[in-house]
């Protein structure tokens, strides 16, 4: 620490001195608080992936499972969303999907049903490199298919932040989908930072994008197909697969890239991967 002395041997002097002394301490004091109340902790780049896998199987029928997996493998995700997992049906030969997968890319997996089928279950699936510390299921209102979605927690930097795999309901006319959508956003904390990645079923300019970003969530729109199936939506691009992002009130949140792998060789759909800043904010409130 740096002393700093004052000669105040004049009796006149000191009532100055002591306004000196006090006014410098301010001054130290005023700077080191804005210091500690400012100063970021390390910031964390988190790479998410979202990819419906159709079941494992490839636009001719075929089981490309291992070829998803290690195609998933090359980019070394931090959070993955899955969507179309099959869980010991018959059409996949009873296999445990997640369990596959959460082996194979050695990352922590999660299973979320949307219905009993063929002989297993049918839903989604979430996997993560930080360890899943807690979890809970929020069930949707019902389209063709009944949905529910699990919502994560994990740690990124010792600070909590939620994961939330979605996939929305799929006919032209919105309304289930957009119901979906108003129910899992009363669900949402808005303290905390929270990551959505899934199969959204609607494009950029529609009403149930338009919802999340009015909450807050961030979108990146990468004008590319993600979707080679039937287009009942007449437009030239289906782009409807995305990763989105909102910030907590400790915790930003910054989309800085998303990549579409145009490849379509294992599904119907192509994976789109993101990379997510993370950055938490020092708060001292001891001074």
């Amino acid at each position: 620490m740096t002393k700093i002395l004052f000669n105040c041997n004049s009796y006149g002097m000191s009532k100055v001195c002591l306004i000196t002394v006090v006014f410098v301490c301010s001054i130290f004091s005023s700077a080191f608080v804005t210091a500690a109340k400012t100063a970021p902790f390390k910031s964390t780049l988190l790479k998410v992936m979202t990819y419906n896998v159709r079941h494992g199987t490839d636009l001719h029928g075929d089981i490309s499972i291992a070829k998803q997996a290690a195609f998933i493998k090359q980019h070394n995700v931090d959070l993955l969303a899955l969507q179309e997992i099959d869980q010991e049906t018959k059409r996949v030969n009873g296999a445990n999907q997640t369990k596959y997968f959460a082996n194979s890319l050695s990352l922590n997996g999660l299973f979320q049903p949307f219905m009993i089928f063929d002989g297993g279950q049918y839903g989604i699936a979430a996997f993560s490199k930080m360890p899943i510390l807690k979890s809970k299921s929020i069930t949707l209102p019902n389209g063709l298919e009944p949905r529910s979605f699990p919502l994560l927690t994990v740690n990124v930097e010792t600070q909590p932040l939620i994961f939330v795999p979605v996939h929305f309901d799929w006919p032209t006319n919105d309304r289930a989908r957009f119901e979906q959508a108003t129910q899992l956003l009363s669900q949402l904390d808005i303290k905390l930072p929270i990551v959505l990645a899934g199969d959204f079923n609607d494009y950029p300019d529609s009403r149930t994008i338009a919802l999340f970003k009015d909450a807050g969530f961030s979108f990146i729109v990468n004008n590319t197909s993600t979707f080679l199936g039937p287009n009942e939506g007449g437009k030239s691009i289906v782009e409807i697969d995305f990763i989105a992002v909102r910030s907590g009130q400790t915790t930003s949140l910054s989309l800085l890239e998303s990549f579409v792998f145009e490849q379509h060789i294992f599904s119907d759909h192509a994976a789109v991967l993101s990379s997510i800043l993370v950055t938490q904010k020092q708060i001292n409130t001891a001074y």
